[in-house]
This record gives structure tokens, C-alpha cells and sequence, in this order.
């Protein structure tokens, strides 16, 4: 997925002017950057739900995970995933999804939403966003509120999505430990531009440090 020379204003102030970035299909994308960066804004856009009128990428379907997803509190889990199965009219799910929905969903399916933990929220939309059929998949910190077991699935889950169906998929996460250990696309941004994108190696080459927590400190 490429964007090349976007603009975007919101409310009359400048978030991406000539904004470019290819991101992999090969592998994991990571989207690094500090609160404010343009991380949730530029996913906003790619998704076409900012109001923009020129959506960067307009010929490609798009899954967007959002980071606080919509509480319907009264639907039970076995209801929000059949919205899911409907939106998406077919359920494709990867082998880490099975694995999901038969040793953690199948266990609180009657169970409302209003009576889920944050994570456990996180783990239900997660998983129904990877049933969809689409071309790029945006997962905006998946993990956040996640226990480690539960978060090492969301993040298999997402590699399958590269590895076994060929998507693109792009992901925010805050843990830099996580994602030291990913073999990831890494893009980091910084005041809505690009400061970097490639892998760990050409990272820590450029910051010019073995550090990763200090390289990315440098890039965002």
C-alpha cells in the first residue's frame, strides 16, 4: 500500500502536507509515533472516516480496528460476532483466530458487552476485524489493556493475516518491548511526517545506537 503526496486539514489545521509512506504486504507494518504524531489521524484517513475528501487510498477495502471500539452494552458476544459474519458475508478466520474463539470467546459468548473487561473488548474486535475479507487491515492498539497470553494471540493472529491470506496489514502498539521482538515493517512519524521506515536493523543503523527503545526515542 502506497500514499504518496497527501493532505489533510481538520478544522482548518494542517495534519499531513505531501505526506508519503509505502507500507509492507510482506510483512507486519508497525506504526510508531508519540501522542499527536498523526498515528489514529492517518488511520482515520486510510479508512474514510475523517471526513476527508480525498481518502489516500480510495480503490482498496479497508478493516479499521479503532482503538476505543463502540460499546453496544447490551449485545451479547455471540451477537457481535455474527455482526461481524454478517458485515463481512463470508468468515474467513486464520488458525490463531480458531484458537481465540474456542479457548476464550466460546467460553463468554452469552455474556454483554457492558460486562467485558477493556481487554477482553480488545480481543472480541480484534478477532471479528480479522473475519473480514479485505485488502488492508488497520488494527489500532490491539493490545492496550490485553494480558501478555491474549496479546501474543492478537499479534499471531495479525502475522497470519500477512503470511496466509496476503494482506497488508498495519498496527499501532506502545509496548517497544513487543515490538523489539517482531520481525515488522517498522515506519515511524514525527510531527506528520515520515522520520523512518524499514526494518529493526536499519533502524538502529540510522539512530546509530544498538539500543531500539533509544533509536525509536530519536525517530518520533
Amino acid at each position: 500500500m502506497k500514499i504518496t503526496n497527501y493532505a489533510f486539514a481538520y478544522k482548518d489545521q494542517p495534519i499531513f502536507d505531501d505526506f508519503s509512506v509505502e507500507f509492507s504486504s510482506d510483512y507486519l507494518n508497525v506504526l510508531l509515533g508519540e501522542n499527536g504524531s498523526g498515528k489514529s489521524t492517518l488511520f482515520d484517513a486510510i479508512a474514510g472516516v475523517n471526513g476527508a475528501r480525498n481518502q489516500p487510498i480510495p480503490n482498496q477495502s479497508v478493516a479499521y480496528k479503532v482503538q476505543q471500539p463502540v460499546l453496544f452494552p447490551n449485545l451479547t458476544v455471540q451477537e457481535i460476532i455474527n455482526l461481524f459474519t454478517q458485515i463481512g458475508s463470508v468468515k474467513l478466520e486464520t488458525e490463531t483466530g480458531r484458537l481465540i474463539r474456542e479457548d476464550f470467546l466460546s467460553k463468554i459468548l452469552s455474556r454483554k458487552m457492558g460486562q467485558l473487561s477493556g481487554g477482553e473488548r480488545q480481543l472480541l474486535f480484534s478477532y471479528g476485524t480479522h473475519l473480514l475479507d479485505r485488502d488492508i487491515y488497520l488494527f489500532d492498539e490491539p493490545t492496550a489493556g490485553v494480558s501478555f497470553s491474549n496479546a501474543e494471540y492478537i499479534l499471531k493472529m495479525m502475522q497470519e493475516l500477512v503470511d496466509a491470506r496476503g494482506k497488508t496489514v498495519v498496527v499501532t502498539l506502545h509496548d517497544l518491548k513487543e515490538i523489539e521482538t517482531m520481525n515488522a515493517h517498522l515506519v515511524t512519524l514525527q510531527a506528520g511526517k515520515v522520520s523512518f521506515s524499514g526494518t529493526k536493523a536499519g533502524m538502529l543503523d540510522l539512530a546509530g545506537t544498538p539500543d531500539f527503545e533509544a533509536a525509536v526515542k530519536q525517530l518520533v
